[in-house]
């Protein structure tokens, strides 16, 4: 079966408004994974994830040392702090709507 038929036949059944760039990156994954390629070993997976958190965090402190140049740290702290209620908001009102 060649990658064309792969597409269709993961893509049939489902309906239009589903392929968005995300939909798009797990199809790609499937056909990768169904073409025979090797997978990580967990030892690679968890140095590759360690390695992204610590990219992260990295970039994470340089912004928020820069921005700190310019910004008040009060103010920072105060749009941290509206940032992570609206958030916790969010999430519970899409667990409310859910369940």
């Amino acid at each position: 079966m060649n990658d064309d038929a792969k597409l269709s036949e993961l893509l049939g059944s489902l309906p239009r408004e589903k392929a968005s760039p995300y939909f798009t990156v797990g199809v790609l994954r499937r056909l990768r994974d169904a073409q025979g390629r090797r997978r990580l070993q967990p030892i690679e997976r968890f140095v590759a994830a360690a390695a992204a958190l610590v990219a992260s965090t990295a970039i994470a402190v340089a912004a928020g040392s820069t921005l700190s140049n310019y910004v008040n740290t009060r103010h920072l702290s105060i749009l941290a702090g509206a940032g992570f209620i609206v958030i916790g908001a969010w999430t519970l009102w899409s667990a409310l709507r859910a369940g």
